[in-house]
């Protein structure tokens, strides 16, 4: 007879926000582990656990959510993180098992939108232990609870991105969207230090990079869409997608946008590809932004 089994995956939290439309979240988690020479025997002489580590990764198809998750990250700073939680339900049983992931950082997160399917969102986190920690479950819990207990919302799943506008002063439409990648990473440090049970994780400053895919080779003054695109000055590029079952449409705004990088490919009997790149920079002038929290901040979804 086998073990208890955990089946599906229901009601991911991070902090007081659901992530819908949840596809996975996996755990990894363990110790450091230090290896000898070997002294001229046949084997490795020694081999020593040090710290505790755990990262997660969770995965779902919630756009409207993903700068407001973003944005709790950030105003969480290096305090002490976020709590994270899942649920899965024990095999032939009504119970849940439910996965608490204790101080819990943001290493980075992607967005994607292919026409197609619905958007994904990826969150890459690192747990950053307490000093008072002395096992493993005192950052990685798993508890058993009668039924799942976190409310869920309709029509929050992205599935369809309609327009992308680019704005240096003057709008700039590629037609043909076939879909984009905004992906957005930290630096950061591990440590441990004197006899602590796990290893501390701090975050430093942001970059965000991405692409935007389109099929549109509209000649304005000789060049075209995508080399327009690459030759403008700074702006804004706004993301419009629509929300399942008739949800309102969303607006995703990426601020202090440099696009460059255009690639046109040509593929035999098949429609032809546009790819743009671009970058966000942190200052414009006088003004530092944020990531996704207060009034000068690079990610915005309106309306909310």
């Amino acid at each position: 007879m086998p073990g208890t089994l955990l089946y599906d995956l229901s009601n991911v939290q991070i902090s007081s926000t659901n992530l819908l439309g949840c596809e996975t979240v996996a755990v990894d988690q363990g110790k450091r582990t230090v290896r000898s020479n070997n002294d001229g025997i046949a084997g490795t002489g020694a081999v020593d656990k040090t710290v505790h580590y755990a990262d997660a990764v969770l995965t779902g198809q919630d756009p409207e959510e993903f700068a407001t998750i973003c944005g709790l990250f950030e105003a969480s700073g290096a305090v002490a993180g976020l709590t994270c939680i899942a649920e899965g339900r024990v095999a032939n049983a009504a119970n849940h098992n439910r996965i608490t992931m204790n101080r819990m950082m943001l290493l980075g997160a992607t967005l994607d939108f292919v026409q197609g399917s619905h958007a994904r969102t990826v969150f890459n986190l690192a747990n950053s232990a307490s000093s008072a920690s002395t096992q493993s479950s005192d950052e990685i819990a798993i508890t058993n609870v009668a039924s799942p207990t976190i409310a869920v919302s309709a029509n929050a799943r992205g599935y369809r991105l309609t327009n992308a506008v680019f704005n240096d002063g003057a709008n700039k439409t590629p037609l043909g969207i076939m879909g984009m990648s905004l992906q957005i990473s930290y630096r950061h440090e591990r440590i441990h230090g004197d006899a602590e049970f796990g290893e501390i994780v701090d975050v430093g400053g942001y970059e965000v990079t991405g692409r935007l895919q389109f099929r549109d080779v509209t000649l304005s003054t000789g060049q075209t869409i995508g080399q327009v695109l690459s030759d403008a000055g700074s702006g804004y590029i706004d993301f419009t997608w629509k929300q399942s079952q008739t949800g309102t449409d969303k607006v995703l705004r990426v601020g202090n946008v440099m696009m460059h990088d255009d690639s046109l490919n040509l593929i035999s009997r098949r429609f032809h590809t546009n790819e743009v790149m671009f970058s966000v920079f942190g200052v414009s002038g006088s003004t530092q932004y944020a990531l996704a929290t207060g009034s000068d901040k690079i990610l915005t979804v309106d309306p909310t």
